[in-house]
């Protein structure tokens, strides 16, 4: 069988102009380094996939699910069944070690037919026109795009499932800090949840 065997060392010095170096480090690792001194992983570069444990949303103003871990890259945030008590808009909004932001964000939502398009700043606005009597179904996708300003972009869609009625939301917003938490709540944060669960599935 061929093979090729490589000793583990140190970091070897930037190679000369037009070079590239291949080498295994003393992690059991192995590397790239090209001729600007950029080294890259080659190997055990899998994706970090998980799922945290369901919140109910059957009381309070919000639901947080926190302990993001470190380089998280995506994350699908799903409502199943969520129910409030009035009438205000469900939104999305997300966090860092310093806590949830609640200004800032640059998001439109509108329903599948266009009506009721607005522009917004205090989150991914899930659904419009919301019914105390509703059960919400959905998704709200997030991407990191930019990892030094911590800018995240995000995607959602809403349904309700009592009327043919679905809402779709779409923007960004940038953080001082690495991503580590996600909220549902409500426009002015006053309805209470009654009904139904979220959780969130993560990719590093």
């Amino acid at each position: 069988m061929s093979n090729i065997r490589l000793a583990e060392a140190a970091a070897p010095s930037t190679p000369a102009s037009g070079k590239v170096i291949i080498y295994a480090k003393t992690d059991g690792l192995v590397y790239g380094k090209d001729d600007a001194g950029t080294e890259t992983q080659m190997s055990n570069t899998s994706v970090t996939i998980g799922i945290k444990t369901p919140a109910t949303t059957t009381s309070g103003t919000s639901v947080d699910i926190t302990s993001i871990p470190t380089g998280t890259k995506h994350i699908v945030l799903s409502l199943y069944g969520v129910s409030t008590s009035g009438t205000s808009n469900l939104i999305v909004q997300i966090g860092d070690a310093g806590g949830i932001e609640t200004t800032g964000y640059t998001t439109t939502v509108c329903a599948y037919n266009g009506a009721g398009l607005a522009n917004k700043t205090d989150g991914w606005n899930m659904h419009l026109g919301v019914a105390a009597a509703g059960a919400y179904y959905g998704t709200l996708t997030i991407s990191l795009v930019d990892s030094s300003t911590n800018s995240w972009c995000g995607l959602g869609q809403l349904n309700n499932n009592n009327s043919a009625y679905m809402c779709h939301c779409v923007g960004g917003k940038d953080l001082s800090a690495e991503l580590t938490q996600i909220r549902l709540t409500t426009a002015g944060g006053s309805d209470t949840f009654d009904a139904g669960k979220i959780n969130i599935a993560y990719f590093g």
